[in-house]
């Protein structure tokens, strides 16, 4: 029961599920509403 790992893996879960949900939206409005993405960060 080593605390300091436990944390560690913890943060590297929580970056690797927001880098996947990042990647998911991204893939989403590539393919569903691509022109209004392209018009929103112009």
């Amino acid at each position: 029961m080593d605390f300091c790992s436990r944390i560690l893996s913890f943060m590297v879960f929580q970056l690797v599920m927001d880098f996947i949900i990042h990647i998911l939206f991204f893939f989403v409005d590539n393919n569903y509403c691509r022109e209004h993405v392209v018009f929103s960060h112009l």
